[in-house]
C-alpha cells in the first residue's frame, strides 16, 4: 500500500519534469519570438523607407496590449492555464502562417502586419502571465527557487542566440522565411506543452494536502474545475470588481506593496540601459566602435548565465533575505559605471575593460535579485490572486519602461548619459533607503 507521503514524493517528482517541460515550451515559442522581433524593425523600415512610419508603426503595435494587460489576469486566473498557453502558441503560429503567405503581395501588407503584431503581442502577454501563475501549481515552495534560476538561463540564453541567428536568417533568406521559422518554433513549442501532465489547483492541493495561500481565509475563495476564483458569489464574475480585488490584495499587504514599488521604481530608472545610457557612454562620449559594443550586452549575459548556473545549483540559499542589499549593490555598480565614465576619460580602452567587469558584476546581481524575487512573488502570493498581481506587475513595467526611456533621454541630453545615470541610480538607492526605513518602523 502507498501511503499518502509517498504519493505526495510521487506528484513532485511528475511536477519537476512537467516544470522542464514547460521550461522548454516556453524557450521555444521565446526564441521564435525574438528571432521575429529582431528582424521586425528592419522589414518595417525597409518596407516603408521612412523612420516617422517605423516609429508610428511599434507605438500603435504596442498600445492594445497595454491597455488590456491588467485585465488579462483576471481571464487567466478563470481558465486552464495550460489549454490557454497552448491555445496561445497556436494562434501565434497560425498568424506567422498567415503572414507568411501574404509576405509577396504589396497591397495594404504593412497594415495586415500591423494587425498581426497587436494580436501577438496580446497572444505573448497571455501567455507569460498564464506560465507564472502555472509555475506556482507545478511547484512547492522548495523547488521554485531553483526552476526559476533554470528559466532565467534559457531566457537569457535565447536572447543572446536568437537575435543573431534572426538577423542572419534575415539577411539571407528574407523576412518570408523569418515568419515561417518562427511559424514552426511555436508549433513545437504547443506540442512540447501538450505533454505536460497539468491538474488544475484544487485537485492537485487536495491530494498532497498543501495550501500555500498563507493568510488567506477559506470564505475569500471558491473552488471550481477550472481553479479557484476570488468572489463570494457563484453566479457571474465581475471583470472590473475581480481587478478591483487584485489592486486592494496588493494596496493591503504592505512588503508585497513595497516590492511592488521597487520593482516599478527599477523599471522606470534602470531599464533603459541599452536604449539611451550605454550608447551614450560609450558610442557619444568615448567614440568606441559599434562592432565593440556588441561586447557590452555579452558581458551582461554572461553575468545572468553564471547566477542562473550558481542559484540552479545552490537553489536551496535564501537570497530573498538579503534583498535590500543586493537592489543596493545593484544600483551602487550601475553608479560606479557613470563615476568611472567620469574620472577615466579620455582613456577608452582602460575604460571599456572597467565597463565590461562591471557589466558582468551588474548581471550577476540582476539574476540575484529576480529569480528570489519571481519566487518570493509566486509562493507567497495566493494563487486565486496570482493571475491579477502578474497582471497589474505586467501593466505597470509597459507603461515605466517607455516613460522612464523618455525621461532618461530628456537627463541624457541635457546632462550627457553618465551623469543621467548617476542620478537614475540615486533615486533607486534614495527609494530602497525610504522602504527600508518603513518596514523598520
Amino acid at each position: 500500500m502507498i501511503s499518502k507521503q509517498g504519493n505526495c514524493r510521487n506528484i513532485k517528482n511528475d511536477n519537476n519534469v512537467n516544470i522542464k517541460r514547460l521550461i522548454l515550451g516556453r524557450s521555444t515559442s521565446a526564441f521564435g519570438e525574438a528571432f521575429f522581433l529582431i528582424t521586425l524593425p528592419l522589414f518595417v523600415l525597409g518596407y516603408s523607407d521612412s523612420l516617422a512610419v517605423s516609429g508610428g508603426f511599434f507605438t500603435i503595435a504596442s498600445i492594445p496590449a497595454i491597455i488590456i494587460t491588467p485585465f488579462l489576469g483576471v481571464m487567466v486566473e478563470r481558465v486552464n492555464k495550460k489549454k490557454l498557453i497552448i491555445c496561445c502558441d497556436l494562434c501565434t503560429s497560425l498568424i506567422y502562417t498567415g503572414l507568411a503567405v501574404m509576405c509577396g503581395t504589396k497591397s495594404r501588407y504593412l497594415i495586415l502586419l500591423l494587425a498581426g503584431v497587436m494580436v501577438i503581442k496580446g497572444c505573448a502577454s497571455f501567455f507569460d502571465i498564464a506560465s507564472k501563475v502555472m509555475f506556482s501549481e507545478l511547484l512547492d515552495s522548495d523547488s521554485m527557487q531553483k526552476y526559476n534560476a533554470l528559466k532565467s538561463f534559457c531566457d537569457t540564453a535565447v536572447s543572446m542566440i536568437a537575435p543573431a541567428v534572426g538577423t542572419l536568417v534575415y539577411g539571407i533568406m528574407g523576412f518570408r522565411t523569418v515568419l515561417v521559422v518562427s511559424a514552426v518554433l511555436y508549433a513545437c513549442s504547443a506540442l512540447q506543452e501538450c505533454r505536460i501532465e497539468y491538474i488544475p489547483p484544487n485537485r492537485s492541493r487536495d491530494t498532497c494536502g498543501k495550501d500555500r495561500r498563507a493568510g488567506l481565509k477559506a470564505d475569500e475563495c471558491r473552488k471550481t474545475e477550472w481553479g479557484e476564483v476570488s468572489s463570494e458569489e457563484s453566479g457571474k464574475c465581475n471583470v472590473r470588481r475581480e481587478l478591483k480585488e487584485g489592486i486592494s490584495y496588493v494596496l493591503g499587504n504592505k512588503e508585497i506593496l513595497a516590492l511592488f514599488l521597487l520593482v516599478m521604481t527599477l523599471n522606470f530608472f534602470v531599464a533603459n540601459d541599452n536604449e539611451i545610457i550605454f550608447p551614450g557612454i560609450l558610442i557619444q562620449r568615448y567614440h568606441i566602435s559599434e562592432k565593440l559594443y556588441g561586447f557590452s550586452t555579452a558581458s551582461f549575459i554572461t553575468g545572468t548565465l553564471l547566477a542562473g548556473i550558481f542559484i540552479f545549483k545552490n537553489h536551496r540559499l535564501e537570497l530573498f533575505g538579503h534583498m535590500n542589499t543586493l537592489f543596493l549593490a545593484n544600483a551602487f555598480c550601475m553608479s560606479l559605471v557613470s563615476i568611472f565614465a567620469i574620472i577615466l576619460y579620455p582613456d577608452k580602452t582602460l575604460y571599456f575593460i572597467v565597463f565590461m567587469i562591471l557589466e558582468m558584476v551588474i548581471g550577476i546581481i540582476t539574476s540575484c535579485v529576480n529569480v528570489p524575487l519571481s519566487s518570493y512573488f509566486q509562493t507567497r502570493i495566493p494563487l486565486s490572486y496570482q493571475g491579477r498581481f502578474f497582471g497589474l506587475l505586467s501593466f505597470s513595467a509597459n507603461l515605466l519602461i517607455p516613460l522612464g526611456i523618455t525621461w532618461t533621454g530628456f537627463m541624457a541630453s541635457w546632462l550627457g548619459a553618465e551623469t543621467a545615470y548617476l542620478l537614475n541610480n540615486a533615486g533607486v538607492i534614495m527609494a530602497v533607503l525610504l522602504l527600508r526605513r518603513k518596514k523598520k518602523r
